[in-house]
């Protein structure tokens, strides 16, 4: 039994004429007949009473056509839902970011849009530390992942640069640099400073340090926080400054002052990168989206 079989016993079905069934089909009626007469032997029924003018389906046959008619309909939704998948129409797309960036920017705006753009597709989400994020979109976990300070070098990871933030300091309200409306790095040596392990952001923290050792600043670093909310909540309680990324304007405790540092650039590129060996196509249609709202600076 062959598919095409069941398309022309459909067409005669509908039309209960083998010509006129013939001429919609595009085939030569003595094929067309042929067909049939194969079909109705290999299931040992005959299909359609044989009329002097037409044909009509006999009772057997209007129960085959009943249950071909809803297989070759739920045969187009798969063959539909297939080449939506393989164009990146649908599925699932697991997205990884970082908690500062889910506040405003490119990440919030382009789930939001791609979602808009493509409702049959699963988007689910996960929230980490860029050194975890790294590891699952290496290992095909996630997705995607939009991380900070990615490596130098990346083993099997595709990126691209999606934006550049700048570090500022974050000082309590009645902290005596409040006043102000920027510092230098040098009103920074000595300065009670919170500052976090470098197992958290390691390229980041040797970038940070050594830009301070060039100045011959050396803050005091009285302790060590694991989160960015942590730092927040330390510096809200007075016991000193920290360095922070600007983005965390759009979250910060409302105590806090976020001041620009004139003389101190240590800028924070925001990467996505995915696996070179990721085949799922919904990553194709997201870089697409990125690219085409300008939610991203430049690719490889």
């Amino acid at each position: 039994m062959e598919l095409g079989q069941l398309r022309y016993f459909i067409g005669i079905a509908e039309t209960e004429n083998f010509g006129e069934a013939a001429r919609n089909l595009h085939i030569a009626q003595s094929a067309l007949s042929r067909q049939i007469a194969a079909l109705e032997v290999e299931l040992g029924f005959l299909l359609f009473e044989r009329l002097p003018r037409g044909v009509r389906l006999t009772p057997a046959g209007k129960i085959f056509a009943a249950e071909i008619r809803e297989l070759l309909n739920s045969l187009d939704v798969i063959v539909q839902n297939s080449r939506k998948s393989a164009e990146g129409r649908y599925g699932s797309l697991t997205v990884g970011f970082v908690g500062s960036v889910a506040w405003h920017g490119s990440v919030p705006d382009g789930i939001a849009a791609f979602r808009k753009a493509f409702p049959h597709v699963n988007v689910s989400v996960r929230i980490d530390t860029s050194l975890n994020l790294l590891e699952e979109a290496t290992a095909g976990v996630i997705d995607v992942a939009f991380i900070y300070n990615r490596p130098l070098t990346l083993t099997n990871l595709n990126k691209c640069l999606v934006a550049q933030h700048e570090i500022v300091l974050a000082v309590h309200e009645d902290h005596p640099f409040a006043d102000k409306d920027q510092v230098s790095s040098k009103n920074l040596h000595g300065t009670d400073l919170i500052f976090f392990p470098r197992s958290a952001q390691p390229i980041f923290q040797d970038r940070l340090l050594a830009a301070l050792n060039e100045k011959r600043i050396k803050p005091n670093l009285i302790q060590s926080a694991t989160s960015m909310p942590e730092i927040l909540s330390l510096v809200s309680t007075g016991m000193g400054v920290a360095f922070v990324n600007s983005e965390v304007k759009w979250h910060k405790p409302e105590t806090l002052r976020l001041l620009p540092i004139t003389d101190l650039s240590v800028p924070i590129d925001l990467d996505l990168v995915w696996a070179q060996d990721n085949r799922n196509p919904t990553v194709r249609r997201f870089l697409e989206l990125l690219k085409a709202n300008k939610l991203v600076l430049e690719t490889d």
